[in-house]
């Protein structure tokens, strides 16, 4: 684990939320916006509870109160995704520009690909 400061959190954190804003504007849909969306979550996780020597404690203050020797190691959790909320398909109009439909194709196969990466299906 790499051992971060509150400050280089929080930058790192803000450097991630502008890049993923900067993918929203664009209509972006690529592996680097994972890459942050995952970076952020790590960054901003907060514990669920602290470990010394095999014994949980629900808060670090608890594991840090005497009786027990070791540094408090936090432990994480995963939260459950609560939904997945996805734009709607661009239809043909059938006179679009060769750019509009390449747009359009290109915004159709990445939500099609969304959806079979998280099985929704159709």
């Amino acid at each position: 684990m790499i051992a971060l400061t509150q400050e280089k959190r929080e930058e790192l954190a803000n450097y991630a939320r502008a890049r993923l804003a900067s993918h929203v504007l664009h209509g972006g849909c690529s592996d680097e916006e994972e890459i942050f969306k995952i970076a952020l979550a790590a960054i901003t996780a907060v514990p669920f509870g602290w470990e010394i020597a095999g014994n949980i404690f629900p808060t670090l203050e608890e594991a840090l109160k005497p009786g027990y020797i070791g540094t408090p190691e936090p432990i994480y959790d995963e939260p459950p995704v609560s939904g997945i909320k996805l734009p709607e398909l661009i239809p043909s109009m059938g006179q679009d520009s060769e750019y509009d439909s390449g747009h359009n194709d290109g915004w159709n196969n990445c939500l099609a690909e969304i959806k079979r990466l998280n099985g929704l299906g159709e």
